[in-house]
């Protein structure tokens, strides 16, 4: 989790870097700043979302009631979601129940979706 903080971090430090250079420089405007911050801020979302979904999916894949129940059929399964901060790819395990044989996205479930 604390990579995640850092790497966050870093983008709003570039980002307010490379601005304060181009204004001082005559290069942009006030605008451009914005739109740049803009994209920094749901670059930022998406990697919070991904980071928060990754942890959710190893923490059903290590869990000792999740393993009584359902074995993992797949491992990493793509899943694309349309997000307000863009497109969000992440990979999630499918498991099947060893009981009734069905299949399910634990995961999906979990998250609603």
């Amino acid at each position: 989790m604390n990579n995640i903080i850092q790497l966050i971090g870093q983008k709003v430090k570039g980002t307010i870097e490379e601005s304060v250079i181009k204004v001082m420089e005559g290069d942009t405007k006030l605008d451009n700043i914005v739109d740049s911050v803009g994209e920094m801020v749901n670059n930022i979302g998406l990697d919070t979302l991904k980071a928060i979904i990754v942890e959710l999916n190893d923490i059903v894949k290590k869990s000792p009631e999740r393993s009584g129940i359902y074995h993992i059929h797949k491992s990493n399964v793509s899943r694309t979601l349309v997000t307000r901060f863009g497109e969000l790819e992440f990979n999630r395990a499918y498991y099947k129940n060893i009981r009734d044989k069905n299949y399910v996205y634990i995961l999906d479930e979990l998250l609603g979706i």
